[in-house]
């Protein structure tokens, strides 16, 4: 899966967006994530809701998904591309996929 500003459509973007002065994550189509004191997270640009647990929240984004750990955790407003994660939040995690690598030349 080819994400976005890599290869040369990624560079001809970031050449558009630096006089422009854009934020990344609209360049890139990157998720924005504000966090307030351990107590919620707000994801925009998000994908979806993979998986619900009150320990763990896991949020498709991009080039990988987002993880959220802790207790007592709530999905609370979903939005179109936003969603907002409550409770006591421990950990938050961006893991990316992993692009497979090409086969060896011959």
């Amino acid at each position: 899966m080819g994400g976005a500003g890599r290869g040369r459509a990624g560079g001809v973007l970031r050449r558009a967006a630096a006089p422009l002065l854009l934020p990344a994550d609209l360049v890139y189509d990157l998720p924005r994530l504000t966090a307030v004191a351990g107590l919620s997270l707000t994801v925009e640009n998000h994908r979806g809701l993979l998986a619900f647990a009150p320990d763990q929240v896991t949020i498709a984004a991009g080039a990988g998904r987002i993880v959220v750990k802790g207790s007592e955790l709530r999905v609370g407003v979903v939005r179109g591309e936003e969603i907002t994660v409550t409770g006591q939040l421990q950990a938050i995690v961006f893991e990316r996929e992993v692009e497979p690598s090409p086969p060896p030349r011959r």
